[in-house]
């Protein structure tokens, strides 16, 4: 039996051991630490009203990635924006629907201990098709993904078209 226990726990510290593997920062869980609307002077937005044909740009700063043994993180933000009606906004007539839309696929390699990603300087941003946007609110829900550390987060934001 305690031959048994130990081969049991040895199967698991290995399993775990190959779980973690590569990854250096051990950081547990993705942190949105910055998300705000920017204005075009690069700050953050008094309101979240916008113009029909306005850009909407979002600065996001996301903490928490995971590094592999080369020091380098990887992820990719997906994005959803829902119109007054709820359902997700489509451009050039349904050709792209952004719906789980792939923003950011990204990677570098850090120099030390940080494992952050910062759009804040060069926000993401959102132009409407020509048509503009709808009158209402619109929602957008980002997805952040650490495809190092195999985890991601989501955060949801409200903008109001007058």
């Amino acid at each position: 039996m305690k031959k048994k226990m130990v081969v049991i726990l040895l199967i698991a510290a290995l399993s775990l051991g190959v779980a973690t593997a590569g990854c250096i920062n051990g950081y547990d869980e993705l942190e949105v630490t910055e998300n705000y609307f920017v204005g075009e002077d690069l700050e953050e937005r008094v309101d979240n009203q916008y113009e029909a044909n306005e850009d909407v740009d979002v600065a996001l700063e996301v903490e928490g990635f995971e590094a592999d043994e080369d020091g380098v993180i990887a992820w990719t933000i997906y994005a959803t924006v829902t119109g007054p009606d709820g359902e997700p906004v489509e451009w050039d007539d349904g050709e792209i629907v952004l719906d789980d839309y792939v923003m950011v696929e990204g990677d570098a390699t850090i120099d030390e201990d940080w494992g952050y990603i910062d759009y804040t300087e060069y926000p993401l941003f959102f132009s409407p098709d020509l048509d503009g946007w709808d009158e209402g609110t619109h929602e957008i829900e980002f997805r952040i993904v650490d495809e190092i550390g195999d985890k991601d987060t989501t955060i949801t934001m409200e903008f109001e078209v007058v």
